[in-house]
């Protein structure tokens, strides 16, 4: 799904800056939850977070929480 919104039109739906979405935009950011549930928000889309097991082979020996 694409939107037409420029930059600036993100940012006044979110209440920031222009370079504040540049930050977003950039992928150098490390988003919170509660960034990521704005952008959503602004663009009127839902955001699912899926938290599972990890495959066997990209398991770290000895890892536990």
């Amino acid at each position: 799904m694409e939107r037409e919104l420029s930059r600036r039109e993100l940012a006044e739906r979110m209440g920031v800056s222009p370079g504040r979405i540049s930050q977003i935009l950039s992928g150098d950011e490390n988003l919170t939850l509660r960034s990521i549930a704005a952008v959503a928000t602004a663009l009127d889309v839902d955001v699912e977070i899926t938290i599972s097991e990890p495959s066997t082979a990209g398991r770290a020996q000895g890892a536990r929480v």
